[in-house]
């Protein structure tokens, strides 16, 4: 008998904050941060690591000023998951509007080294950096564009 027909396959994964989040959303979504990172604090011990309580958190944070915290907390996301292409743009947009383009241009470089075709992250460093007209990026995207 084959090995792999008693393999069984695993259960899938579930986020256990996903229940929560929506009405932290919600608040997020309506300008309530400092009501938003009330309750995200609360649950926090329960899910330390997990990466949509550390985002929601990270955006708590960067809209009630505290840039460096929002930046942390989205920096534990990528040391767990260095592939988190989401994560890295979020630190490149945020990092564009503190004025560190540098960092920026090398968070989006993480992102095009997961998804060589973000639009996004293309459209970003195009914004950040001064491309000659037949630059590589830039015919990537007017590619991209095209389709």
């Amino acid at each position: 008998m084959p090995m792999h027909a008693h393999a069984r396959s695993a259960p899938p994964r579930t986020d256990p904050y996903a229940a929560l989040r929506a009405p932290i959303r919600a608040l997020i979504d309506q300008g309530h941060f400092t009501d938003a990172l009330r309750g995200l604090l609360e649950v926090y011990s329960a899910f330390p690591s997990n990466p949509g309580l550390l985002d929601d958190m990270a955006s708590c944070y960067w809209n009630l000023g505290d840039h460096d915290t929002a930046l942390k907390l989205l920096h534990l996301i990528v040391q767990d998951a260095p592939g988190n292409t989401a994560a890295w743009g979020k630190i490149g947009a945020l990092l564009i509007s503190a004025g560190d383009n540098d960092g920026a241009a090398t968070a989006f470089e993480r992102v095009l080294k997961g998804n060589p075709k973000s639009v996004g992250a293309l459209a970003a460093l195009n914004r950040i950096e001064v491309f000659a007209r037949d630059s590589h990026r830039a015919r990537l995207l007017r590619k991209l564009s095209q389709k």
